[in-house]
This record gives C-alpha cells, sequence and structure tokens, in this order.
C-alpha cells in the first residue's frame, strides 16, 4: 500500500502553515534524541505533505537535507480526510489547493486517517522509522 524513500526536502510541499515555537521545540527534541521517529506522509502524485509539515520545517531547521517519506496515493479511497478541529471543514481538494498554491491551510488542520479493515488509523501508525539525524544531513 505505501513505500517509503529518503527525499530531497526540496521536493516536499507543506500544505498548512505552521506554529514556529512547536517548530522550535519539536527540532530541539529532535536533536537530542538524535533522531527522527516518523516519517513525513506525502502524496505520490503532487508532492504534497499530507502529515509531518512541522516535522519538514524542525528537518530543515536542523539543516538537513532529506527526509523518510511515506508514500501515498491521495486519491485512494482509503485515505480518508478529517479535521482536528471541531466545527472545521477540510476536503482532500482544500489539501491540494493549498500545497500547489501559496495560501496554507492552518496549522494543525488536516487529520488524515486511513482505512484498514474497515476501521480507520491516524496515518503516523504507518510512519515509523527511526531514523539516524545524520543520515538526513
Amino acid at each position: 500500500m505505501f513505500r517509503k524513500s529518503l527525499t530531497p526536502l526540496k521536493r516536499l510541499k507543506p500544505h498548512e502553515k505552521i506554529n514556529p515555537s512547536y517548530v522550535y521545540k519539536l527540532s530541539k527534541k529532535i536533536e537530542a534524541e538524535g533522531k527522527l521517529k516518523n516519517a513525513l506522509a506525502v502524496d505520490t502524485h503532487t508532492h504534497i505533505i499530507l502529515d509531518g509539515v512541522h516535522r519538514f520545517y524542525a528537518l530543515k531547521r536542523l539543516g538537513c537535507r532529506k527526509a523518510p517519506v511515506l508514500w501515498v496515493d491521495y486519491t485512494s479511497p482509503q485515505i480518508i480526510v478529517r479535521s482536528w478541529k471541531k466545527g472545521k471543514r477540510v476536503t482532500k481538494q482544500m489539501v491540494i489547493e493549498a500545497g500547489l498554491g501559496k495560501r496554507k491551510l492552518p496549522a494543525k488542520l488536516s487529520k488524515h486517517m486511513v482505512k484498514v479493515d474497515g476501521k480507520l488509523k491516524h496515518i503516523s501508525f504507518f510512519e515509523e522509522v527511526n531514523i539516524p539525524l545524520k543520515r538526513l544531513k
């Protein structure tokens, strides 16, 4: 269903804004641990980051040039997008337009889920990599 690879950061496209203080804290945590625990989930067709926008910016802040990527086909009906924020709506089309355009969605708005055996699991369930930070430089 998914494939993983190390991919240059410059090929990836965020779709959400970020919280700079969270990027700072996350980069410090990744640096202290010396590894990145989870890959970024990215659409195979558009290279839009579906999950891991803050990790993307934390890696950039740490001087990394590559990221572990979990490639997903965003057109698949098994990939579902919901909102983390009650009362807010988000669609796949909104994610694609934000990723390809200049107007990004609010930080932490989209929650990407995968339908497995009739149950929804957050996409991070499939992202674990535990890759040493030095391999990403």
